[in-house]
């Protein structure tokens, strides 16, 4: 589009005459087709932004459910957990909040979905800034889903657990203190034990250790 054509085409002259009669016809058809181009490019970067748009959120039913945790304050959901393969977080239903879990496919459909029951006394409306989420994929059957407060009870973290399999879906979910803050999530499948690591500012360490029934057994 750019070219000097009527200083390039005495170059191409022979070419230009057999193939589109003068420069003038080359010119206008470069012109056209590059308008053309930029026309479809928009289009294009539209759909791409609108296809990108919908990867943001899981569809069920009616409902759709944000892969992102910047969402407005009038949203009913607050995600916690955002996985490849899930997500989980807390929701308003008549002014309360549960728990939340949705499987998330590349369709970006739910196969599996569920409520669950929190801790409300620490998890509130006012106190979700202070809520954070972690979560563990045991299996692609089996999944753990832990909230916990940043904002301590008696010295204390408040923790809700939540163990979720495809098969009889909530399997039970739990509540309880620990010590220190918790920042990671093992899965032993010989025993089917979860352990929770925990760590305090300073560095330290400790292992919590939640039996197949949902009992702290260390």
């Amino acid at each position: 589009v750019k070219r000097d054509w009527e200083k390039e085409a005495i170059y191409y002259k022979s070419f230009i005459s057999s193939n589109y009669g003068t420069a003038s016809v080359l010119k206008n058809l470069v012109k056209g087709t590059h308008e053309y181009a930029t026309r479809e490019m928009d289009v294009k970067k539209k759909e791409l932004e609108h296809n990108l748009s919908l990867l943001k959120w899981v569809f069920s039913d009616s409902d759709s459910i944000p892969l992102f945790k910047d969402v407005p304050d009038e949203s009913n959901y607050k995600p916690l957990v955002i996985a490849e393969t899930h997500t989980a977080g807390v929701k308003v239903v008549n002014s309360l909040l549960i728990g939340y879990f949705y499987t998330v496919t590349p369709a970006r459909t739910a196969d599996l979905k569920l409520n669950f029951p929190i801790d409300t006394a620490t998890i509130k409306p006012r106190n979700l800034p202070l809520i954070k989420g972690l979560s563990i994929a045991a299996t692609d059957q089996t999944y753990f889903i832990l909230f916990y407060s940043e904002s301590k009870v008696d010295g204390k973290t408040p923790v809700t657990l939540a163990k979720i399999t495809r098969l009889a879906g909530l399997e039970w979910s739990v509540v309880f203190p620990v010590e220190l803050t918790p920042v990671e999530l093992k899965f032993t499948t010989a025993t089917g034990e979860l352990s929770i690591k925990t760590t305090s500012p300073g560095g330290d360490s400790k292992m919590v250790v939640i039996d197949k029934s949902g009992k702290r057994i260390q």
